[in-house]
């Protein structure tokens, strides 16, 4: 199964289309893998054609270079998107500590959690999980391949 990206629609994406090809809809799916290679792309290329003694330039490497160190770490990749499926940027020493919000629960699970959720939600609902998540073990796990892609 393809790992989705959904992306908000907050005026800055409205000329991508959506299913319909009316650019209408709240958010967008895109296929993970491919947009990342895109973005990585972009990127790589905007940092060839700046000028290497340019402060920006630097700093905008020094950024990169931490974005591609998390992304090659599977803690670090995990801790960031669930950043930014709250809404946060996992490199802001203000935003809330995930790692302490997600301890004690299987990774797979705080993911699930941090799509559902909004970012004011999560701390009662990982109380939630931690009471009820020993009684999760007792229920058979459902394929939920077998319902199709999800539209």
């Amino acid at each position: 199964m393809t790992d989705l990206l959904t992306l908000k629609r907050d005026g800055w994406l409205n000329f991508l289309p959506d299913d319909d090809g009316e650019g209408s809809a709240e958010s967008i799916q895109l296929d993970r893998e491919a947009t990342e290679f895109e973005l990585t792309d972009l990127v790589e290329s905007v940092l060839e054609r700046l000028d290497g003694a340019n402060r920006r330039r630097r700093l905008l490497r020094e950024a990169w270079d931490r974005i591609k160190e998390s992304m090659a770490e599977p803690d670090q990749l995990g801790y960031c998107i669930a950043a930014g499926r709250l809404g946060l940027d996992p490199y802001d020493p203000d935003a809330p500590d995930l790692a302490h919000l997600a301890e004690g629960l299987p990774d797979k699970l705080f993911g699930d959690l941090s799509e559902a959720v909004e970012l004011d939600e999560l701390g009662a609902a990982v109380g939630w999980l931690h009471e009820v998540e020993p009684r999760l073990a007792l229920f058979p796990e459902v394929a939920l391949r077998s319902f199709g892609a999800p539209r």
